[in-house]
């Protein structure tokens, strides 16, 4: 619990400072990625006629072809948020410095290690979009009544949204480690893996946290029409976004027991 409420102090006196950083990737993403989809087929599922496995995968999606296309270009952007990010986070911790002018030469090197940790979670959430397109499918088109097809699309879409969390999870410290020891992507996977193991369970309840309004927010839109899901979305992959950077450096400078400058600085400033 220590560890949460760290990335909670920290969470709270830096946001401003790091949404200006992932702002116009977060608007990006927000216009051709969206989990407004999921919410609909929910809310509405008897209100909708599928005639094969495209149409679910589409409702699914909930964007418009065009603005798929841009998807490539949102997870170039999300990967350069998050390089400036880490690196911002990573030296304040480090070195007790939060300034960005001394961080963004460091971007050209974070930000390879950032395309494959934005693109592993990337590739993962769409295969795991595809399945559930193809399980909720199924449902409809085999089960013998709609309430039933509608339950079995519920339960699915929830446990592959956790799924989707433990992904997060267990590739957390992915980026921190790769970059903190210098291994390989492979080798950095399985230091990660085997470190974040005993704390599993506390860091996917960390990332559920930022989550659960976000899924509030989206399924009133979904209700209630408001049409609005972009700017959630956009606010979503923002916040989100710096969560998770705080909480990937949060847990791995606590469980390597590596001390953190900020800290230092912070309580000297308080007392002095």
């Amino acid at each position: 619990m220590n560890t949460l409420k760290s990335i909670f102090k920290y969470f709270n006196s830096k946001l401003i400072y790091l949404i200006l950083m992932v702002g116009l990737p977060a608007v990006l993403a927000g216009t051709c990625i969206t989990g407004k989809g999921y919410m609909d087929l929910m809310l509405h599922f008897g209100d909708y006629h599928f005639a094969g496995f495209i149409d679910v995968y589409m409702k699914l999606l909930s964007r418009e072809a065009k603005w798929l296309y841009l998807q490539p270009v949102a997870f170039i952007g999300l990967a350069l948020g998050l390089s400036l990010l880490y690196a911002t986070i990573d030296s304040h911790m480090r070195m007790g410095e939060f300034n960005i002018r001394n961080v963004v030469r460091k971007i050209d090197y974070n930000f390879l290690a950032s395309i494959k940790f934005v693109m592993a979670l990337a590739f993962t959430g769409h295969i795991l979009t595809l399945l559930l397109a193809t399980l909720i499918f199924l449902f409809y088109k085999i089960s013998f009544n709609i309430g039933l097809a509608w339950a079995l699309t519920v339960i699915s879409t929830f446990i592959f949204g956790f799924v989707y969390i433990s992904v997060f999870s267990i590739l957390i410290l992915w980026l921190p480690t790769m970059l903190h020891t210098g291994a390989g992507a492979n080798r950095a996977f399985i230091m990660s893996a085997k470190q974040i193991a005993p704390v599993f369970f506390k860091v996917v309840f960390s990332l559920l946290l930022p989550a659960i309004p976000y899924c509030i927010l989206i399924s009133l839109d979904s209700f209630y029409g408001w049409g609005i899901s972009a700017v959630f979305d956009s606010l979503n992959f923002a916040i989100f976004g710096i969560w998770l950077v705080i909480t990937m450096n949060t847990w791995y400078y606590d469980l390597n027991s590596i001390e953190r400058e900020d800290l230092k600085t912070f309580n000297w400033s308080k007392k002095y």
